[in-house]
């Protein structure tokens, strides 16, 4: 997805320093998501059945997990 596409951008730049991709990390978040992105998670979960409970974690793996765990 765009947030994927937007935090891989930011992994790509080898010219700024961890910090400054780190920041660039939270602003691409901030930018999809200006809410908190745990509590949209949580409340989507409670409202979801059992398989879509199950592709909202392959998604959300895929495109915030995956891609932040690259960074550490």
């Amino acid at each position: 997805g765009k947030v994927r596409q937007d935090i891989n951008k930011v992994m790509r730049k080898h010219d700024l320093s961890p910090n400054e991709q780190l920041w660039q990390i939270t602003k691409a978040l901030k930018k999809h998501h200006p809410l908190s992105i745990y509590d949209q998670y949580n409340q989507a979960m409670r409202l979801l059945s059992k398989s879509a409970q199950q592709k909202l974690n392959m998604i959300f793996t895929m495109d915030y997990l995956e891609p932040i765990a690259a960074f550490f």
